[in-house]
């Protein structure tokens, strides 16, 4: 993984289910960044339909991020995958593209617990309010 979240990510997959030309994933990620925090992952579902032998696009593919460690603490945010997966046993691979927005919520030191910051991809604070 590149980008602002560089660092490494794996996934299980928990169980699967298939009908016609229809595989559906149930898939747990396991994501280490440079910096050696984690984020943290709902696990997901990611549907797929074959399109030829071994190799499956996937159709629909959304990850909820539920937090992690270090500055990803109060981490969450949603993104989608796309892109397909080659589960032929000898060469097995899968590449994806990721797109969506995590919230990072950083805490100031004047009024803890009551207001917020969180930071868009260019680094700037966005203040927020808590429910």
């Amino acid at each position: 993984m590149t980008g602002d979240l560089r660092g490494s990510v794996a996934a299980t997959i928990l169980s699967t289910e298939g009908t016609g030309n229809t595989l559906i994933l149930h898939v747990q990620h396991h994501w280490v960044t440079e910096s050696g925090d984690t984020l943290d992952f709902d696990p997901a579902t990611a549907t797929t339909t074959q399109v030829a032998p071994g190799l499956y696009a996937i159709v629909t593919y959304p990850v909820h991020l539920k937090g992690g460690t270090g500055k990803y603490a109060k981490a969450t945010g949603n993104f989608t995958n796309i892109g397909e997966s080659g589960l032929d046993r000898r060469k097995a691979r899968t590449s994806v593209l990721r797109a969506g927005l995590f919230l990072l919520r950083k805490l100031k030191k004047a009024e803890p617990n009551r207001e917020s910051t969180s930071s868009d991809r260019l680094g700037r604070e966005i203040p927020w309010a808590p429910d």
